[in-house]
C-alpha cells in the first residue's frame, strides 16, 4: 500500500488476484526447396491469449484497507479527521459486533456523536455518503 499524497487521500495498491497473461501456442512449418533458385514456404499458428489486465480504481472503507489508523503519520491522521460528514458514516458489522456491544447501544453512541452536528452532517453520517459511496438508490 503506498499513499501518493501527504494527507492520505489516494492510496495505490497491488492486486492480490492478480493473474499472469498465459498463452497457449500451436505452430507449425513447412518450407520445400526447388534447388537453387528459390523455396516455398508455409507456416500456420494459432495463439490465444488469457489474463489481460485492467486498469480500476474503487472506494472503499479505511479499515478495509488493513492499514492501522495508528500507523500514519499526524500529518495523515489530522487529514482523515478533518474531512468532514462527507467523507465519513457510521457503519456496524452486526451481528459480529455483538460481541462488543448491542446494536441499540452502538447506534445510540452515534446520536451522541452527532448531536452536536447540523442536519445534513447527520444525514450524511447516517445515510448520505453511504448511499454515494456504494451508488444506492432508493
Amino acid at each position: 500500500m503506498n499513499f501518493s499524497d501527504p494527507a492520505a487521500q489516494t492510496a495505490t495498491q497491488g492486486n492480490p488476484t492478480l493473474t499472469p497473461f498465459l498463452s497457449t501456442n500451436f505452430d507449425i512449418g513447412g518450407e520445400w526447396y526447388s534447388g537453387d533458385e528459390g523455396y516455398i514456404g508455409l507456416t500456420l499458428f494459432a495463439k490465444q491469449i488469457t489474463g489481460s489486465t485492467v486498469t480500476g480504481s474503487r472506494t472503499i472503507q479505511f479499515r478495509q484497507l488493513g492499514v492501522p489508523f495508528e500507523s500514519l503519520s499526524a500529518q495523515q491522521q489530522l487529514a482523515i479527521i478533518a474531512r468532514g460528514p462527507q467523507r465519513a458514516m457510521f457503519e456496524s458489522n452486526f451481528p459480529v459486533d455483538k460481541g462488543t456491544c448491542s446494536y441499540q447501544a452502538l447506534w445510540n453512541a452515534f446520536k451522541r456523536i452527532a448531536a452536536g452536528t447540523s442536519n445534513a452532517d447527520k444525514q450524511a453520517l447516517f445515510s448520505g455518503t453511504a448511499t454515494r459511496v456504494y451508488r444506492l438508490s432508493w
